[in-house]
């Protein structure tokens, strides 16, 4: 599936959440041209994403000139009139291509949008409310207007007909005629076209009394508004442009794809998995793309290359380089005191209610919270953590007679006899098979029970495995492929814009029963954190 994107002025920023919400819900994408007259560092943010899904990012920069005077450009910019262009701009090879706004979210897979596009038809798109207010307006298009933020475009029937110049010949010698810009524009001139459901173009301004418009039921409108394809931020209220503690939940849904893509490069960055994506882009005018940013060939040899890189060294590098830029802790926001207020007056409690009284802190990471919990006397604390310099650095800050530093590995070493092993902030961190191999360590042990991050699943968290450890996913543990049973009890473990997760209280019994079930490799090739 290829992909075509454009941005400018304030988008850049967006176009990269959506294109994480794309990527992460389409494994099938396998090439992006982005139309854009930025510089290399606005699209820097687009280039790391598309290199955490080693799909190549190509950029074209079209002729300025053939859009001067264009209705709406000088306020909005000549972005929206560069699709006109694509049966132009995009090389031959490209016969059919799925155009995406900037401003939306894809929350599902597109494959069946992709298939609608019959071939006698210029385009697939959904109609809309806003255009459907006015009926005279929409009479002159038969009384079915679509959306053009969202569109399958045959690009065969295009250069065929000649769509590109008939867009063209519009917008000089009928100008009046162009009311919503580029989208009359497509309007006018791509007929026929052929109607899709509502769900693959959503926004919140749809007026479920108008469902009949469509076709549905009032049952069905609802089942499509509470769980849409893709939801479509029209208008001038943008998530960005707003506080989230005034978001809906479709604006909800941008945030939460804005924190994973943020962690996740990150992570990246960190494990050294974003790479540079050095396309050369075309010079203006030219019409041309740029070459592909690596042969698959070459971006499986530089995936082999990454996981040489020992799990050892990626985090010793987050520790030492302080590559969360967190000021307060090493370990990043999450550990932070304001992150943990509520972990650090409850976790006392749950653990004097299951009867602990020593527990392996691993990873403990720069133990900057945990230095705060109040626990009771006499209790056994260990922590212990992958990286040689931070366990080093807490035994010279921290020493108590009830505690203690080590380097441990969570796959590799042998559990200490504790009865509890706390592990917060790993596994969404871990490959698969580590994190397989860390629970099948733990379950060999003598250790009654774990306490363990899993995030809280909506539905839309698909336990996606990672390249290498340093990366992050959000990770259900009561999910497939772990399949854990609901824990003896949660401790609620975010704040704010966080993604929700609790730290779950299991015994040791439960999770060797649920690992039986685990079809992972139990001999990964390199030790965990």
């Amino acid at each position: 599936m290829k992909i075509l994107v454009s941005a400018e002025r304030d988008y850049f920023g967006p176009l990269a959440i959506m294109l994480y919400s794309l990527l992460y819900n389409n494994k099938q994408v396998d090439e992006i041209f982005l139309l854009t007259q930025g510089e290399a560092s606005d699209i820097q943010q687009i280039d790391k994403v598309c290199s955490l899904f080693a799909v190549p990012l190509r950029v074209i920069r079209p002729a300025l000139a053939e859009f001067e005077g264009a209705p709406g450009v000088d306020v909005h910019g000549p972005s929206m009139y560069y699709r006109l262009q694509a049966d132009r701009l995009l090389p031959e090879y490209v016969d059919r291509i799925l155009y995406l706004d900037a401003d939306l979210i894809v929350r599902k897979n597109l494959q069946p949008l992709w298939n609608e596009l019959p071939e006698n038809c210029y385009l697939a798109a959904a109609t809309l409310h806003p255009a459907m207010k006015d009926r005279a307006f929409t009479a002159q298009f038969g009384g079915r207007y679509f959306n053009s933020g969202v569109m399958v475009l045959n690009l065969k029937l295009w250069r065929r007909d000649g769509i590109s110049a008939s867009c063209a010949r519009l917008l000089v010698e009928n100008p009046e005629k162009i009311r919503n810009y580029d989208q009359c524009v497509l309007n006018h001139v791509c007929r026929p076209w052929h109607e899709v459901g509502i769900t693959w173009n959503f926004n919140r301004s749809i007026d479920s009394r108008r469902a009949h418009w469509w076709g549905l039921t009032a049952a069905q409108f609802e089942a499509i508004s509470a769980d849409p394809a893709i939801s479509h931020y029209i208008g001038q209220v943008k998530p960005w442009r707003q506080p989230r503690s005034e978001a809906l939940w479709l604006e909800n849904e941008y945030f939460r794809y804005q924190d994973m893509m943020e962690q996740a490069i990150n992570g990246a960055d960190l494990g050294g998995t974003v790479r540079s994506n050095p396309s050369r882009t075309s010079e203006p005018g030219e019409g041309g793309v740029g070459h592909l940013a690596q042969s698959g060939e070459n971006r499986a040899a530089h995936r082999r290359k990454l996981k040489l890189r020992s799990t050892e060294d990626i985090f010793s590098d987050y520790y030492e380089n302080n590559r969360w830029k967190t000021p307060e802790s090493k370990s990043g926001p999450g550990s932070t005191l304001h992150y943990t207020a509520h972990l650090r007056e409850r976790l006392p409690i749950v653990i004097r209610e299951w009867g602990i009284r020593s527990m392996l802190d691993a990873p403990c990471g720069d133990f900057n919270w945990m230095k705060e919990v109040q626990f009771e006397e006499g209790f056994t604390y260990i922590g212990g953590d992958i990286v040689p310099k931070m366990v080093a650095d807490n035994a010279s800050k921290y020493p108590s007679a009830t505690r203690s530093f080590r380097r441990f590995d969570v796959v590799a070493d042998e559990f200490p006899d504790v009865d509890m092993w706390f592990c917060r902030d790993l596994l969404f961190h871990l490959p698969h098979a580590l994190i397989s191999a860390a629970l099948r360590n733990f379950a060999r042990s003598r250790v009654r029970f774990a306490m363990i991050t899993s995030h809280i699943n909506d539905g839309s968290i698909k336990n996606d495995d990672i390249a290498t450890p340093g990366m992050f996913r959000l990770l259900d543990l009561r999910s497939s492929p772990y399949n854990l049973p609901p824990p003896l009890i949660d401790i609620k473990d975010y704040v704010g814009r966080y993604p929700p997760r609790n730290l779950s209280l299991w015994t040791r019994e439960q999770i060797a029963a649920a690992i039986e079930g685990m079809r992972l490799s139990r001999s990964p090739s390199e030790s965990a954190a």
